[in-house]
Formats: structure tokens, C-alpha cells, sequence
């Protein structure tokens, strides 16, 4: 199976919300950037827009269907590919994004979390995330104890 279930996965999702944003979804970070995401997607006015979370990205309230299905399509697509691939799928895809955010040098685990997708309590509390990524941080030599040790984190599940 290697990582190409989670690439394939990661493609999917990133086509799926690539569709969706396309035309409908602005990023900007400053003044005339917003004003020109406005014009792009035919705002007249702030009031008009919903913020993507902090992102930097905004999207007409007329259009929140469309996102909110977009995020729903894409979560089904990582819960498919999770169900599928069980806790092989969960152990590459934590590999994959440890290296990815240079784990064995900086030692942060926030980046690999975040680029999963799933939150820390998504994880404790599933045993096939559990143990993906317990896995997959033993090949940098930490056990449960060390990641509870140092990122405060452990399994919720009995």
C-alpha cells in the first residue's frame, strides 16, 4: 500500500476544495488585495463575506452551502480512506507528515497534526489514529509515555 492511499486521499481532498473555492473563495492580507478578492467574486460589500477562520480567505454568505459541502465531501473522503486503510493507513499518513515537518529535527508535533487534518482529542480518542501514530513516532524512538511526557498527550480510550 506504501503512502499512495494517503497522497491519493490528499489529492481527492485538495481537488474537491480546489473546485469549490474556484471562483467562490478570495485569500487576502491586505487592504487592496480584499478589495480586489471582493471585485473577483462580486461582493459589493463586507457584509456580505463569511472568513474562512483566520485563513485570510472569505466567501459570500450566498455561497456557504457550497463550502460547507465542499468541507463535508472532503472529511467523508479522509473517513473512507481511514476506514479502509486502518490503523496502516493511519501509521503512513502520520509518517508521512512527521518527515514532511521535519519532525526528527524540530521535535514539533503540532505541524504534522495540523496537516492531517484531525485535532489532538480526534486522535486520544481513536484507537486506529492512536496507534498510526504511536507507531509512527516510535521510529523516532518515543513510546506513549514520551509523547504524554512531552506533548501532554495520550490515548482516551479504553
Amino acid at each position: 500500500m506504501g503512502n499512495e492511499l494517503y497522497r491519493k486521499t490528499c489529492r481527492k481532498a485538495q481537488q474537491i476544495m480546489d473546485d469549490a473555492f474556484e471562483g467562490t473563495v478570495f485569500f487576502a492580507f491586505s487592504e487592496k488585495q480584499f478589495e480586489e478578492g471582493m471585485k473577483k467574486i462580486g461582493a459589493k460589500s463586507p457584509k456580505e463575506l463569511y472568513s474562512l477562520n483566520g485563513t485570510g480567505g472569505f466567501y459570500k454568505k450566498s455561497d456557504a452551502p457550497k463550502i460547507h459541502k465542499a468541507f463535508a465531501d472532503m472529511s467523508k473522503v479522509k473517513a473512507d480512506a481511514l476506514a479502509s486503510g486502518g490503523e496502516e493507513y493511519a501509521f503512513r499518513m502520520f509518517s508521512e507528515e512527521l518527515a514532511n515537518h521535519e519532525f526528527g529535527y524540530a521535535r514539533d508535533l503540532d505541524p504534522t497534526i495540523e496537516a492531517t487534518g484531525y485535532e489532538v482529542e480526534d486522535i486520544c480518542k481513536s484507537k486506529v489514529l492512536w496507534s498510526g501514530m504511536v507507531r509512527a513516532l516510535e521510529t523516532y524512538g518515543m513510546t506513549p509515555e514520551t509523547i504524554e511526557l512531552n506533548y501532554g498527550i495520550r490515548q482516551a480510550f479504553d
